[in-house]
Parts: structure tokens; sequence; C-alpha cells
């Protein structure tokens, strides 16, 4: 929302689910060592160092890792890592976290990829994480994901999602491109006329914005069965 708000357009969102690497290691039962040698080769997604570090040790489910570095592009990724992994329960249950979050964006306009061997620089992500990019631009205009138990260490367990933005292309962007002052506030629903009625404001060239918590504070409401704008 905040991007829309920019006026920024053609961003492709790419997702993916910590949780399916972490529950991989635990089901495989690697020591901190080799876990953390793993998460260094997926972050930077060599896989002829998985190669290398998977025959120079005996790895449990070896040819599951060498699968999952390289699960990515778009929802169909998903079909097949349902299919890959099959057997881990706790892998299955957080791809079918990614499954969900598809279906909420399904119909919206927003371009969406996967990356199931997705992991972060700091390990304190464990869930979904999310980076949105530009085609005129190398890196995430915005990133972040969700991290559960962050302060337990202290005693409370909290949990949360966070992002930040690169704010030097924003401001460059907003050189070029005025803030439209004006957003819609829509509903989060499944309702697919919704969803049309939101592609063709955006076509209109509205901003639009869902909110997720479908307060009474909508610029839309539906007459006669037909979603229109508020007067």
């Amino acid at each position: 929302a905040s991007l829309s708000i920019l006026n920024i357009q053609g961003l492709t969102l790419s997702l993916g689910n910590t949780a399916i690497f972490n529950a991989l290691c635990e089901a495989t039962e690697l020591d901190k060592q080799d876990i953390a040698t793993l998460r260094d080769i997926f972050k930077r997604k060599s896989i002829p160092d998985l190669d290398t570090f998977l025959k120079d040790n005996a790895i449990k489910e070896a040819d599951k890792f060498s699968a999952l570095i390289s699960l990515d592009g778009d929802d169909q990724v998903l079909d097949r890592a349902l299919k890959v992994f099959a057997d881990f329960p706790k892998v299955v249950e957080a791809i079918n976290d990614l499954i969900k979050l598809n279906k909420v964006f399904n119909g919206n306009g927003v371009n969406l990829m996967f990356d199931l061997g997705e992991v972060k620089a700091y390990e304190y992500h464990n869930g979904i994480v999310f980076a949105a990019y530009h085609p005129s631009y190398s890196k995430a205009l915005a990133q972040g994901g969700r991290y559960n138990g962050l302060s337990q260490s202290l005693g409370v367990s909290r949990d949360a999602t966070g992002f930040s933005f690169d704010l030097k292309f924003l401001i460059q962007n907003q050189k070029s491109n005025s803030i439209k002052s004006k957003v819609l506030n829509v509903p989060t629903s499944d309702d697919p006329e919704l969803k049309a009625f939101i592609n063709d404001l955006r076509l209109q060239g509205f901003i639009v914005s869902q909110d997720f918590t479908n307060s009474n504070n909508l610029d839309v409401k539906k007459v006669d069965g037909k979603w229109a704008l508020k007067d």
C-alpha cells in the first residue's frame, strides 16, 4: 500500500517463508555448524557450493536441500514443492502458508513470485518474508518479514512484522512523479466482484489500499449486489 501511495507501478512482490528451510534443517537433525554453513550457501544461492558441501558431508535428505535451493518462480512452484516435501509435515505447513497468501493476492493485480529457499541474513526472521522489486532498480525497494518470539530471551515473547524501504530510490522516483492525494480504502475479501472492481479502479488511475482490518473507514460500498464508490 505504501508503494502504491507513492504511485510506483510495475512492481514484483517476491514471497518466501524461512520456516521451510528451518523445518527441513530440524527434520534432518543438522548441528548448528552445518545449519550455519547451509544458511550462508542459501543466502548466496550458490548451487556449486551446495553440491560440494553435500558431497563432502553425510547430510540426511541431501536431495531435498538440492531441490529447495532451486524452488523459485511463479505460483506453480508451490505445487511442485508440496510433492517434493510431502513426507515433511512442518515443511508442508510452511508451504501452505504461502499458498494462502497467493489466494489473497490472486486477482489483485499484483505480480507475485515465490522463493521457497529464501533465508534472510538475520536469523530472527522465522516466517513469511517478502521483497518488492521494480524493473528499473537492481535492489529491493522494500523488504521485511515475520519474526515470532524475538524478545523471548528477555522474558517476554513478542510477535511482529517489520520492513524497510530503500529511500534513495523513493526520493529519486518522487522527483519525476507527483504523489496522488486521494487513496481509496477498500475492504479485504475473496469476493471476485470486489477484486474486479479494484482492478477497474486502478486502471482508471485510482490508488487503492486494502484494509485488512475491514474497518468502517471505507470508500466503497455494495449497492444492489454491485460494488460502487461512496458519494
